[in-house]
């Protein structure tokens, strides 16, 4: 174990070859010119990239050198032809020569004065410039490239047509009118470039040689329209990837889930910044349909993610590796499948100035349906079952309409031998609460430098950012401001109680003012509603979160063919919150004096690889490479929590440690947690010809939390392998199939167990040793989840690369699953530990592209992705009863389970008694009777999609996302409670009606007759404790997700080189939804807690306005 330090430190001193110190030896005769660049990329290591047709008709070449500089050897193959080649690191980019027509020398008469010449720019999609690229006249020889600034100049005449390619982009073809100053956008073609993925590790490899899934978003996906954790941009977007955002708003967490969930333990992936590993954790998440993420009585509070403190600006692509296959190489830490976040880097070329700006509102997509008509029961009661009335609606006024900003400048410039990037961002957003706001700032520092006769490359980066959160808002029925605005009694007037606080004599302090809270009147109220302005202003939660990242890869060729590689990196996480409960917060929260919670996490991950990498042909047509490593990755927490609930402060609304009552029911709870995975792993690639390839992967792990076991100094192996075939290579296809590939990959992963599970200690809380009552069951032993997975896929592209269709089957079936659970009584511990289960999830992933149209002004893109996923528990232990609670029941109507024969995330309520004919069972007062707990659906949907359209007409960009999701069902205590208090719209139109028709049969057998009592039946179903069964609804939701108007503005600065200015909206309507909230929302975003809302936070509408340019 000790191996891995101590390459470590070697490994500092070494990296990869720079291209113009490599050296061939080759002899073929009378070969095509492709073979020559795929030995002596074989021997290289070079990535030599070109168009697959641009040989077509080249005669045939021979090539006898010995220790030849590659320079040499590419101008021997390219002497006498027409083209050209550039080095971009360690790629070799050939392409079409620049040719400009020179005139005959004849005794003709002088020819017309030459047209006037026509100057213009070369851009991405980005505004960045293009060099090389090609620009000709159409029908003539006349032909130039863009320089490093993306700038050329030509000769053509008005209606003459220009041709504009280059590798990696869609060919253009523009008409020359009176605009003598062209700025040109190429859009990437991945069709042509055999486009550079990054897999496992950080290691690059073309898409063509992958043997499994993996889609790959750009920047400009990313910030077109924003949302502030990156991830969540990606819904939608991506064939097998589910995101369900917190109900918190905007900043909060993101529940992730790749082909299914398959642990009870850890669902979410791997996240990976520019290769090295990042802990993305939640501290607290709501627990149960109270709240309590922090302890009893608690507010049910987001903590955020270290991911929403990323800049979307700073991040060139994500990569989502799906299956085991994809992530076998990060071993255990993988189970879940890998999303790879790549960085932005600084280039060579002249300094660079980008500024992006935008501002957008945003307000409820939708309000629970309510109503006024019907006032208060009686006098102090908290229902609204009383006569008719009239009354204003208090609930729309009370959400503000919400602000975001978020600006980013960042600076970009480099040489051959350094580059740099710079960049900051800050983000300032008042939410839909009163109160609520969000601000983030996020510096970002990268350098890239070459040393030693540029052959060893340095590549460091530092990721700052810190978060402060005021407000953000809850989910639950404690501490939450919409339970009292929801359910305020009708016939009293709401404008009374803005004035939240009034002073008390008594107390001489200010206290709560609501309608049954009074402490001057004796009244005490209820746990679950408080005055809306006083859980606002006076039970506030304050959230700071400071993240740090910083990586240092080192990069040196050891020969021409092996080359070495180590990394290094710290992320540390400082999380702080405090909750401010003033005195007179409702007593089961908070005590006489109030109420302060501490607590402080920080989180330290250090990781640590060395890689060999190497390049060695077997044959001429047979080629190997491989990679092998070993890597060590340390995990620390420390946590100090202390609330003062049930010790009460010494002072009332003083909000400090020394303000804190000493008493044994002061809570004083420090924690600590330690992991550390060491790893030793290689992987290799076999290619036939580069029409076969085939993928070895194999890794080792000694996990720490699997320390008194007998595994522990063996450590556990995971392992992949896959075989890819390129058809079109192979066969000839029919002329309309330009790219076909069928791929197949299985792999074994894993996912350890929790730290201390198998010797778990004492611990010291509030002073007192808290002696262990928990152990690994009956003395087992305990392993890792083992997860097996088979994929199958195939990739098709058509119609001159216009069209393109990728399929994937994939099935996993993950055992040994980590279960913690009561122990019986008598056993003499209160939890037991065991490995057990057989979780399957099985399932297809389609995507579908089309350029509509390509070519002249006008271009469209359409793709849409189609994700369905099932689920199965197969096995549990026995012990379990075929069953195991995700989030528990307790005195409520929800739990959510696995069960036997079920699937993850099973909902189970209380259900109607029901007759045999299937109508409900009523007494004869027609209240409902329950049938008991049973089996009432699950929130995970029947299938996925998603429809990304791009159109781009001249100098505007049009951008749509439509995306559903299918099936399911979702439960709604919000309305359940609603319906409870006689508030909701439904309870007065059942007023209305005459009650609540619905058929019944009664105890005795007889027929109900007639409709059934409004309130009876709504305050038996209704509640958080009634019959759950009513409020299911489908979860079936279909949205116009993102859209963006993009206009590039017009410039004659020389300073400012590209300005766009765009509408954006996110979330701008629903096509259809079924539910009273939008069941995207997740209330935890940990395995519990799913499919439900418990007065969480309404969705958000945004709408506004991108400025983007460039100096």
């Amino acid at each position: 174990m000790k191996l891995t330090t101590v390459l470590l430190f070697i490994a500092c001193l070494h990296a990869v070859a720079h291209t113009n110190g490599q050296t061939v030896t080759l002899s073929v005769r009378n070969v095509p010119v492709q073979k020559v660049f795929k030995a002596v990329s074989r021997q290289t290591g070079v990535s030599i990239v070109y168009c697959e047709d641009l040989f077509e008709g080249l005669d045939r070449v021979t090539i006898n050198v010995k220790n030849a500089p590659l320079k040499d050897v590419l101008q021997q193959c390219l002497t006498g032809a027409p083209f050209e080649y550039s080095v971009q690191g360690n790629t070799v980019v050939i392409r079409k020569r620049s040719v400009i027509e020179l005139p005959n020398i004849t005794n003709t008469p002088p020819p017309p004065p030459p047209p006037a010449p026509i100057k213009g720019k070369i851009v991405d999609e980005k505004g960045e410039p293009i060099a090389g690229a090609n620009i000709t006249v159409k029908g003539t020889k006349k032909g130039t490239s863009s320089d490093p600034e993306g700038m050329f100049t030509i000769d053509a005449d008005r209606g003459d047509v220009l041709i504009i390619s280059n590798i990696g982009y869609a060919s253009r073809e523009i008409t020359v009118g009176s605009d003598k100053s062209l700025t040109i956008t190429l859009i990437t073609s991945s069709q042509q470039l055999g486009e550079l993925v990054v897999t496992a590790l950080g290691i690059q490899r073309r898409q063509k040689s992958l043997t499994y899934s993996t889609t790959k978003i750009n920047n400009a996906e990313l910030t077109t329209v924003k949302n502030m954790n990156p991830i969540g941009s990606l819904n939608g977007k991506v064939a097998g990837l589910q995101i369900n955002p917190s109900a918190s708003g905007v900043g909060g967490s993101v529940r992730v889930i790749l082909r299914g969930q398959k642990s009870t333990r850890e669902n979410q992936p791997l996240y990976v910044i520019d290769g090295v590993p990042l802990t993305n954790f939640s501290t607290a998440q709501p627990v149960n349909l109270w709240g309590e993420a922090g302890g009893i009585n608690t507010p049910g509070r987001d903590a955020g993610d270290v991911l929403s403190t990323l800049n979307p600006e700073d991040i060139e692509s994500i990569t989502v590796l799906k299956g085991a296959s994809a992530a076998a190489l990060y071993g255990s830490q993988a189970g879940n499948g890998v999303i790879v976040v790549t960085t932005k880097k600084g280039r060579m070329g002249t300094a660079k100035v980008d500024l992006s700006s935008s501002f957008t509102v945003e307000r409820p997509m939708y309000y629970p349906e309510l109503q006024y008509g019907f006032n208060q029961t009686n006098k102090d009661n908290i229902y609204s079952w009383g006569p008719a009335g009239s009354n204003p609606d208090h609930v729309k006024p009370f959400f503000k309409t919400g602000k975001t900003f978020i600006n980013t400048i960042a600076f970009t410039a480099g040489n051959e031998k350094a580059q740099t990037y710079f960049s900051y961002s800050n983000t300032n957003n008042n939410g839909i609460l009163p109160t609520s706001e969000f601000k983030q700032h996020t510096f970002n520092f990268r350098q890239t430098s070459k040393f030693f006769n540029d052959k060893l490359n340095v590549d460091a980066n530092i990721i700052f950012s810190t978060q402060k959160t005021h407000n953000r808002a809850t989910s639950g029925l404690y501490y939450n401001a919409l339970t009292g605005l929801y359910l305020f009694p009708r016939g009293l007037n709401f404008d009374e109680y803005k004035n939240f606080e009034y002073f008390s004599p008594t107390r001489n302090v200010n206290v709560q003012n609501w309608w049954n809270i009074n402490h001057d009147k004796g009244l005490g109220g209820q746990d679950n509603q408080q005055n809306p302005y006083w859980v606002l202003n006076r039970d506030v939660n304050l959230g700071k979160k400071d993240n740090l990242f910083a990586s240092l890869t080192l990069k040196y060729p050891i020969t021409k063919w092996l080359n070495i590689q180590a990394r290094g990196s710290l992320n540390r996480n400082y999380d702080n919150y405090e909750l401010h409960a003033y005195a007179s917060t409702q007593i089961t929260l908070a005590d006489f004096n109030g109420r302060f919670t501490y607590d402080r996490l920080t989180r330290t991950l250090l990781y640590g690889d060395v890689i060999l990498s190497g390049n060695v042909p077997i044959t001429d047509k047979i080629g190997f490479n491989f990679n092998a490593g070993t890597s060590i990755n340390d995990q620390k927490q420390e946590r100090d929590y202390i609330d003062s609930k049930g010790g009460d402060l010494a002072y009332a609304n003083i909000f400090t440690l020394g303000n804190l009552r000493l008493s044994p029911a002061l809570i004083v709870s420090p924690t600590g947690m330690r992991r550390q995975v060491q790893s030793i792993f290689a992987t290799g690639t076999f290619d036939f010809d580069e029409k076969i390839f085939i993928d070895l992967t194999a890794r080792n792990d000694w996990s720490s939390t699997l320390a008194y076991t007998p595994k522990e100094k063996s450590g556990y192996p995971y392992f992949s392998a896959g075989i890819n075939t390129i058809v079109s290579d192979l066969v000839q296809l029919p002329q309309f199939i330009n790219y076909s590939k069928v791929r197949f990959s299985f792999a074994k992963v894993g996912n350890d167990v929790e730290p201390f599970s198998t010797n778990p200690t004492n611990v010291i809380r509030s002073g007192n040793v808290v002696t262990v009552q928990e152990s690994p069951y009956l003395g087992a032993t305990l392993k890792p989840e083992d997860a097996r997975s088979f994929e199958i896929g195939t990739e098709w592209k058509f119609l001159n690369n216009r069209l393109t269709f990728d399929f994937t089957w994939y099935k996993t079936n993950t055992r040994n699953q980590y279960f913690d659970f009561a122990a019986p009584r008598g056993s003499g511990f209160s939890r037991f530990f065991v490995n057990a289960g057989n979780i399957e999830n099985k399932g297809i992933e389609m995507v579908l592209g089309y350029d509509i149209l390509r070519n002249g002004n006008i271009k469209w893109n359409s793709s849409v992705n189609f994700t369905r996923n099932r689920n199965r528990i197969i096995e549990l232990l026995p012990e379990l009863g075929g069953m195991y609670e995700l989030t528990t029941a307790g005195v409520n109507s929800y739990s959510l389970r696995i069960r036997e024969g079920g699937s993850y995330g099973d909902i189970y309520g209380q259900t109607f008694l029901r007759a045999a004919d299937g109508s409900i069972v009523v007494d004869d007062k027609g209240k409902p009777q329950t049938g008991g707990w049973g089996f009432v659906g699950n929130p995970n949907p029947d299938f996925l999609m998603g429809w990304n359209n791009t159109v781009e007409y001249k100098d505007f960009v049009i951008t749509a996302l439509i995306d559903g999701r299918f099936g399911g069902k979702v439960m709604s205590i919000t309305q359940a409670v609603l319906d409870e208090y006689g508030v909701s719209k439904v309870t007065a139109d059942a007023r209305n009606n005459g009650g609540v028709h619905m058929p019944a049969t009664m105890l005795n057998g007889g027929k109900w007759s007639g409709a059934l009592p409004a309130e009876t039946f709504y305050t038996t179903v209704g509640g958080r404790a009634g019959i759950s069964e009513y409020y299911m609804y489908d979860a079936t939701n279909i949205r116009l997700r993102e859209l963006s108007v993009g206009y590039k503005l017009p410039s004659k600065s020389t300073i400012i080189k590209d300005m766009r200015l765009s509408l954006v909206a996110r979330n701008l309507f629903f096509i259809k939804k079924e539910a009273p909230y939008d069941p995207e929302l997740s209330m935890s975003t940990g395995n519990g807690l799913q499919g439900i809302d418990v007065f969480s936070l309404p969705a958000t509408r945004s709408m506004g306005l991108s400025f983007r340019c460039s100096f």
